[in-house]
C-alpha cells in the first residue's frame, strides 16, 4: 500500500479500507448502472438476506458514515476508488450463489469474455463490475456460481 497511489479523497478512502463487507453465502447481490441497480433492488425485495453493497454499509455505524460521505460527493472520479475498494472487497467476501444485474449489454454483444480488457489479465472492459468485481468473483474459490440478470454468466 506504500507505493500504491491514491487519486481520490483519502480520509474516505482509508474509512472504506476500515469497512468489513460479509455477505451471507448465497446471498452477494452486485450491480452496475441504473438498470441493473433497479433489478438488483427488486431481487433483494424477492430474496430475504440477499445484499448489495450499500445494504451492508446501512448495517453499521462506520458503514452509514462512509455511506454518507460517498452520497454527498457528485464527483465520480473522486470517489471511484472508494467503490472499487468497497467493491474488492465484496466480491472477496462472496460465497455459493452470486448474483449480479446490469445492463443487457453483456448478453446481447455476445459472451462475455468477448470484453475481456487486453491491456490486465483477468479484467473486463468498461464499469467497476467488468474491472473490479466480476475478476475477483471468478477468481474466488468460494464461489459456486455467478448469474448474471438472473442467467448463468459462464
Amino acid at each position: 500500500m506504500a507505493n500504491q497511489k491514491i487519486n481520490t479523497n483519502r480520509e474516505i478512502f482509508f474509512l472504506a479500507r476500515l469497512i468489513v463487507l460479509r455477505p451471507a453465502f448465497n446471498k452477494a447481490v452486485f450491480y452496475h448502472g441504473e438498470d441493473g441497480k433497479r433489478k438488483a433492488e427488486s431481487y433483494v425485495r424477492q430474496n430475504v438476506g440477499s445484499t448489495t453493497i450499500t445494504d451492508l454499509l446501512r448495517r453499521s455505524p462506520k458503514g452509514k458514515e462512509l455511506l454518507s460521505k460517498l452520497e454527498s460527493i457528485v464527483d465520480w472520479q473522486s470517489i471511484k476508488e472508494i467503490w472499487w475498494e468497497l467493491s474488492r472487497k465484496m466480491a472477496q467476501a462472496a460465497s455459493g450463489d452470486v448474483h449480479c444485474f446490469g445492463s443487457e449489454r453483456l448478453n446481447i454483444d455476445g459472451p462475455v469474455n468477448a470484453h475481456r480488457s487486453t491491456f490486465e489479465k483477468n479484467a473486463y472492459c468498461h464499469t467497476v463490475f467488468e474491472k473490479v468485481e466480476l475478476p475477483v468473483l471468478e477468481n474466488n474459490r468460494r464461489v459456486e456460481s455467478i448469474f448474471y440478470n438472473n442467467k448463468p454468466l459462464l
